[in-house]
């Protein structure tokens, strides 16, 4: 399978595209995007030498808002290298956010971006940015701090820790002040698979039960012809004899995290009729998860379970085995020639995550613990002496929306910064871009990416926290 990923990433081009500005002007391999050029949605990204200032933002960490913040057009090398800027409908543009500085997102996984966010690394910011669909190795950065990362998952208790003694009191970068975890955007993770291998359906979209999306994630459902797959789809036999590939985070993800956190809500033991009988759940035949949740896939692993590094990777090994499904965020899936199953929810409704009112409805429900911890979801479990400003979004207001139209598995995700002591000509390009990327007009352009705003009860406190007004009047979260 290995191989079969690195001829479908091959079949991707790459940005190879002319820089321009000061440094080498020869295209670069180090300009790669997802689906090549145009990405995201039609848009292009440009290339420079290097950095044109050391006013330039670096950063990196989650995939799965990366299609919205970059395009997920990755700057592969060092900050020195050809790298390519954000695509020009993404929320990073200089155009969309109002900025002066360039701004360079790695895609990394979120568990990476936390390490390097916290210290936990002091290497990682200034390490080259590796490829897409490879195993991370840096930021590609000018410097440690980096400027900011990415994260689907909300910081531990144990990454706090670690802040206090490397960022905020140690002697490495010491002197940045109490953490800024803001809740950024939200989208939908889908189940994506090959049309034309499901013959059976013809041009109809596979619908998924919970029970049967449960039992694939489980290993129980292994084959396409599944009398559960056949049920599920009104008696149509998706195909006589497939079997299924499963691709999953072989890396530290936050995609992970936010499916396994659905899963263990809803993959239970019991189940309504008609689920509790075949051919559902039966003796040998169980959709139960109970594996947990985590930033590291805990299902099964070997044979027809196949991991691969970041939403990227995950997305090109599909594409190269017919017979794949797994999990991905869906702002991945347009352009791939993949499609994005119907998944039943909470109301027993099939919905889709390309239409942009069921994502939203399961988004809305989204509610903040302020301070909270992943690992201790209470009001202050974190341990910062700011609280007010760590934005935690409780994963139980939104593990399983209710909402009748609602997608059934979304999740958000955080943009972390440090609270104060920023790299001199730095901070007023990272203002605006907290701002731009919680702003109305940036909602706008993520419903065009298979993204949604956070609800806006959400958003207004966080620009208050940005800029020192209402009840973070003269104490912003966030200071030069």
């Amino acid at each position: 399978m290995r191989l079969a990923k690195a001829i479908a990433l091959a079949a991707i081009p790459s940005l190879l595209m002319t820089a321009c500005g000061g440094g080498n002007t020869s295209p670069s391999v180090s300009s790669q995007s997802l689906h090549g050029a145009p990405v995201a949605g039609g848009a292009t990204t440009q290339t420079k030498g290097y950095d044109q200032s050391a006013n330039d933002l670096h950063g990196g960490g989650a995939t799965f808002p990366a299609q919205a913040y970059n395009g997920a057009s990755q700057p592969v090398g060092n900050w020195f290298d050809n790298q390519p800027l954000p695509a020009s409908n993404s929320l990073f543009d200089q155009s969309h956010y109002g900025g002066t500085a360039g701004i360079y997102y790695c895609l990394t996984g979120s568990g990476f971006g936390r390490a390097t966010y916290t210290g936990a690394s002091t290497t990682q910011a200034t390490a080259p940015c590796a490829a897409l669909g490879q195993t991370p190795t840096g930021f590609g950065g000018r410097q440690d701090p980096p400027d900011f990362a990415g994260t689907d998952q909300g910081m531990l208790t144990t990454d706090y820790s670690t802040y206090l003694s490397v960022r905020e009191g140690g002697v490495q970068g010491g002197g940045l002040g109490e953490p800024f975890e803001m809740a950024s955007i939200a989208g939908p993770i889908v189940f994506p698979y090959h049309q034309s291998n499901l013959t059976g359906l013809g041009t109809k979209v596979l619908k998924l039960s919970r029970w049967t999306y449960c039992a694939i994630a489980n290993g129980t459902v292994s084959n396409w012809n599944d009398p559960a797959i056949t049920a599920d789809n009104g008696g149509h036999q998706a195909n006589s004899n497939s079997t299924i590939t499963f691709v999953y985070r072989s890396d530290g993800s936050g995609t992970s995290y936010l499916f396994q956190n659905h899963l263990q809500t809803v993959c239970g033991s019991t189940w309504p009729a008609p689920y509790n009988a075949a051919p559902y759940e039966s003796p040998g035949h169980s959709a139960l998860w109970g594996r947990g949740t985590g930033t590291h896939w805990l299902g099964p692993t070997g044979g027809n379970f196949i991991g691969e590094s970041g939403n990227p990777g995950v997305v090109a090994e599909i594409q190269a085995v017919q017979a794949a499904t797994g999990y991905a965020e869906g702002a991945y899936i347009p352009g791939t020639g993949l499609t994005q199953a119907r998944l039943q929810n909470h109301s027993g409704n099939f919905t889709s995550a390309t239409v942009a009112t069921s994502v939203a409805a399961g988004v809305n429900t989204m509610k903040t613990i302020m301070g909270g911890a992943s690992d201790n979801p209470v009001a202050g479990g974190l341990g910062s002496s700011r609280p007010e400003c760590v934005f935690f979004v409780d994963p139980n207001s939104f593990d399983d929306p209710t909402s009748t139209n609602a997608y059934p598995i979304v999740g958000n995700s955080y943009l972390l910064f440090y609270g104060k002591g920023q790299i001199s000509g730095h901070f007023s390009n990272l203002q605006k871009m907290m701002n731009y990327v919680i702003s109305a007009a940036a909602g706008t352009q993520l419903k065009g990416l298979e993204y949604a705003p956070l609800p806006l009860s959400i958003r207004s406190v966080e620009s208050q926290a940005i800029n020192g007004k209402g009840s973070y009047l003269h104490k912003p979260c966030f200071a030069p």
